[in-house]
């Protein structure tokens, strides 16, 4: 490992554990066809999104930071039946958000840094689901 000024100051094993949490509100609509059984279905959303990135030097935390921010969630999906009760879902996600101001620990000192200039640190992910469902009505 080496320090701000390039020079070599310990050598071990490095870990980092990355993680991003959405909570959120979101407007589903579900297209069911009765007579084919099948199923399409879009959500859209906007809620919290929390960021947590953890450095691990040999077995102790090094440097943790944190931010959080607005998200967005996108969601579209297609169930086909291939019984009465019983079909294969399909499932495509995209879940995204940005943030320029976040805290770092380090040395047990935390901070509240600003990413330079206009920039901002993305966060998003892709998803391809798939499931299978059961469809059938209780009443």
């Amino acid at each position: 490992m080496r320090d701000d000024n390039g020079h070599f100051v310990a050598s071990g094993e490095l870990q980092e554990g990355i993680a991003f949490n959405y909570f959120g509100v979101n407007y589903l609509i579900r297209l069911f066809d009765p007579q084919k059984k099948d199923c399409g279905l879009f959500s859209i959303g906007l809620g919290y999104m929390g960021y947590n990135d953890r450095l691990i030097f040999d077995n102790s935390e090094y440097a943790k930071i944190t931010a959080s921010t607005l998200g967005a969630s996108i969601v579209i999906g297609y169930d086909i039946a291939f019984s009465k009760n019983f079909g294969i879902g399909f499932k495509f996600s995209l879940m995204g958000g940005a943030f320029r101001n976040f805290n770092q620990t380090k040395d047990g000192i935390t901070t509240n840094e600003t990413l330079s200039g206009n920039s901002t640190e993305g966060l998003g992910t892709i998803k391809l689901s798939v499931g299978l469902r059961f469809n059938s009505l209780l009443f």
